[in-house]
């Protein structure tokens, strides 16, 4: 049973038959890759940026083209100085790029922007769904701009999702369950999941 590494990411695993789809824009960067969608048809428009912090940590920033709300500052902190390069390996096959260290590896469809992690054997970790128009809503409240984001997971039956904060609403487990992440009152929104399979997302 191979070993799983601990992953902490920022963002199912069956790809749609795109003929003739054009295929993202790419380049090298100190730590990872950074991609440009345009027009292609399995998702929207965007910069997609992946850079390992760690071996088994990796920060994915995701910005629509043509932004309209204005950029805040990172919850995390992922500065150059905090950033430690590891060697790692930039592989394109067919219509994916992979992105790998020694314990884990990023497939990234140029077609759709979708990522699988997996681990050193090949095994998938996590899946993503691709990001589709609804994954960016621009909102308002109380003065402030931003984006309402949706991201989807495909995660297992018997898989446990744990954190999001302090909630009175009697739930530990959120497989399957809906929170509202609002600061107020007695509620603490935290914007952090645990699995159980030793899998941190944190999502800013």
């Amino acid at each position: 049973m191979p070993k799983l590494p601990t992953l902490f990411a920022l963002l199912c695993c069956s790809l749609p038959l795109l003929v003739n789809a054009q295929k993202a824009d790419y380049r090298k960067t100190e730590n990872g890759i950074s991609l440009t969608f345009r027009n292609a048809p399995g998702t929207i428009d965007q910069n997609l940026a992946i850079e390992f912090i760690r071996d088994s940590i990796v920060h994915i920033r995701s910005t629509p083209l043509n932004n309209s709300v204005k950029q805040s500052a990172q919850l995390s902190i992922t500065d150059t100085l905090q950033s430690k390069s590891t060697p790692h390996a930039i592989e394109e096959t067919g219509n994916t790029i992979h992105l790998k260290n020694k314990v884990l590896q990023l497939s990234i469809s140029l077609l759709t922007g979708q990522i699988a992690f997996l681990n050193p054997n090949g095994d998938t970790i996590l899946c993503e769904m691709p990001r589709n128009a609804q994954a960016f809503t621009p909102g308002v409240a109380n003065g402030d701009v931003f984006y309402k984001i949706k991201q989807d997971f495909k995660i297992s039956e018997d898989e446990g999702l744990y954190g999001l904060g302090q909630h009175q609403n009697g739930i530990m487990n959120y497989q399957g369950k809906q929170v509202t992440l609002l600061q107020y009152n007695t509620d603490v929104a935290v914007p952090m999941l645990l699995s159980t399979k030793k899998l941190w997302a944190l999502m800013e």
